[in-house]
């Protein structure tokens, strides 16, 4: 994203991004006749500027959203996106470390509203609105609000809960331009940094990715505290603290090529143990590459993938098999309804019922209403009525959980998300992707023989 300058006219609002010794930010809005409403030196937050740090190499402002002291000796900054379920689900422990750790810690919110997920830069937006209007508590009440009502995300919704904290629509209206500049200012931040994927904290400069059992965030943030004590015994002012943690922590991201069209991303090599347990599969158990897709039978990415994964198993016949991990997204709001109906089939008659019904789903999608479940079931010759009532009682939630759990411990963020003997195909890739992977690992395979 090239830097910005929106709404020329009544507003004018920029917004400038420079990296200096790593990252520096400055945000400011002005309006005709107006003393300027947010920006470094005016909070509408209220916050003094002190140690609020925008020349840090992970800059934070008192135009962010803030819990916490400004001289607290830990900072967390959160990269986050009010759609994904995966931030909602960090939430709570960040609020169990504010409790736990009071003073010590302060939370900063950052905008990563991700392109696929089309209700999080107007979630965002909204709830800076809140920020610039009525200040800082008025935006986590409505913060609040967003990761509460996630699958209600709403234009309807938004104006409400704007007016529950004193936000009338024309007050919305008027500050949301500006409030967009700031998400997308720090959509921008997000990027020059490297961060990818949400949620993603920046523990005083310390990449910490995804969201992660209490107990893995207290092992840094205690490793911290002491860090942040030494530098104070040596002399560092609450005000120059946070920049110099940064410091100590913050590994700038190696510097990008030039962009080449020809050229691949690098891949990611990491190999991870996923488990198969009591998943439907289908080719030979000692099959040579073991493909598991964690999938949602209504992503239209995930249904992309099926003709490369359908490709592999024509032309790899006793060499691959196949394995099912249910991750019904949860803006979805059919995903978990057919993952159970799904497995219903898969309870009735085995592998063979839940891949009939597997098919039938994504034949059916986008449409996948009771009737249309109803419809494939029988299409998949399972028994219908019991298919149903296993939607309509969530019969099979606790099993579905157990592979969305599974996916949280293998740090798998959205779908499609393929792991080929452990590698992982992230996304509807081509069939090309997947044969590469496939043909390295059968090659190791046959050397081993």
């Amino acid at each position: 994203m090239s830097q910005q300058t929106m709404n020329k006219g009544t507003a004018i609002v920029g917004f400038v991004l420079s990296f200096v010794t790593g990252a520096g930010f400055m945000y400011a809005v002005e309006k005709k006749g107006e003393a300027p409403t947010a920006t470094a030196d005016h909070p509408s937050g209220g916050a003094a500027a002190g140690a609020w740090r925008q020349d840090a190499k992970i800059p934070v402002g008192s135009d962010d959203p803030a819990l916490g002291p400004k001289n607290a000796p830990v900072t967390v900054v959160v990269f986050s996106d009010y759609q994904c379920p995966f931030c909602s689900r960090v939430e709570p422990t960040l609020k169990q470390l504010r409790d736990q750790y009071g003073d010590k810690v302060r939370v900063v919110w950052k905008d990563l509203p991700l392109d696929f997920h089309k209700n999080a830069l107007p979630a965002a937006t909204a709830a800076y609105t809140a920020y610039l209007a009525k200040g800082n508590e008025a935006f986590w009440k409505v913060h609040e609000k967003m990761f509460a009502n996630q699958q209600q995300l709403s234009e309807d919704n938004y104006v409400k809960w704007l007016a529950e904290v004193g936000v009338d629509k024309a007050t919305y209206e008027k500050h949301k331009s500006a409030a967009e500049a700031k998400v997308k200012a720090s959509l921008e931040l997000s990027k020059q940094l490297g961060i990818q994927g949400t949620p993603n904290m920046m523990i005083d400069g310390e990449p910490f990715t995804g969201a992660q059992p209490i107990d893995k965030f207290k092992t840094v943030i205690d490793a911290h505290l002491k860090k942040a004590a030494e530098l104070k015994s040596k002399g560092t002012t609450d005000d120059n603290l946070y920049a110099a943690m940064v410091n100590s922590y913050y590994k700038q991201a190696p510097a990008q090529p030039d962009k080449d069209e020809d050229k691949e991303p690098p891949e990611d090599t990491s190999v991870w143990n996923v488990q198969i347990g009591h998943s439907p599969t289908k080719g030979p158990k000692d099959a040579k590459a073991t493909v598991v897709v964690f999938s949602d039978f209504q992503c239209p990415f995930c249904k992309r993938v099926e003709p490369a994964l359908a490709q592999l198993e024509k032309e790899y016949a006793g060499k691959v098999r196949f394995v099912w991990k249910n991750q019904p997204l949860s803006f979805h709001n059919r995903a978990m309804p057919t993952a159970i109906a799904a497995w219903e089939g898969y309870k009735q008659k085995g592998a063979e019922g839940f891949w009939k019904m597997h098919d039938a789903l994504f034949e059916s999608q986008p449409k996948l209403e009771d009737a249309d479940i109803e419809a494939a079931a029988k299409k998949a010759g399972l028994d219908a009525a019991k298919v149903m009532d296993a939607v309509k009682t969530n019969k099979w939630k606790d099993e579905i959980q157990k592979d969305i759990d599974q996916a949280e411990e293998l740090k798998v963020q959205g779908t499609p998300h393929s792991f080929i003997n452990g590698r992982i195909v992230n996304g509807a890739q081509p069939y090309e992707k997947f044969k590469k992977v496939v043909d390295e690992e059968i090659a190791k395979a046959d050397a081993k023989i």
